[in-house]
């Protein structure tokens, strides 16, 4: 019967240190989690973003010092920010990934958002992290005519976009 009350200490010891470290970490980070969480599976893209979720990240290049943690929110049309109104004529599609996402920032420091606030017309932020050039063509194609955008930017990534534009995204990422 001993060998039961000292697996049972053991166990209960190993729950209280796992929350203890969970709760650290949560205080540490802002109840931020440290990588993009809000992803489903997609046959032709490979992973959508889920429409409809939030989440708080702690991503690791956050540039404003004192910002850790920043906050996402996922439209009904399955991109990054509030929901979009239509207007006839004069939209601005931007497509891409991470950059064009705004990873890191707040929605309204994105690219798409300044850029709307200085052409004063709708700037829609198609951006996902995890796509490539396939993609952007991809949602480029699905978005363009739904939102009656008569520019398309898609902002190209040297980074990784030049390695990646062989290859589409479900093979890239499971």
């Amino acid at each position: 019967m001993g060998w039961l009350k000292e697996i049972a200490l053991f166990g209960l010891s190993a729950g209280l240190t796992v929350a203890a470290m969970e709760a650290g970490a949560s205080w540490y980070f802002g109840g931020a989690f440290p990588h993009l969480n809000v992803y489903e599976a997609d046959p032709v893209l490979g992973a959508r973003l889920r429409p409809g979720e939030t989440q708080r990240l702690a991503f690791a290049g956050n540039p404003a010092a004192g910002v850790p943690a920043t906050d996402i929110r996922i439209n009904s049309w399955g991109y990054r920010g509030g929901d979009w109104t239509l207007e006839t004529g004069g939209n601005v599609l931007v497509v891409g990934d991470s950059q064009v996402f705004g990873l890191g920032v707040q929605a309204h420091e994105t690219f798409s958002a300044v850029l709307q606030e200085e052409l004063g017309r709708p700037v829609f932020n198609a951006g996902v992290p995890t796509y490539g050039p396939q993609e952007y063509a991809a949602v480029a194609e699905e978005l363009g005519e739904d939102l009656d955008a008569d520019v398309v930017i898609a902002v190209i990534n040297l980074y990784n976009d030049l390695f990646e534009a062989g290859l589409d995204n479900r093979h890239r990422h499971a």
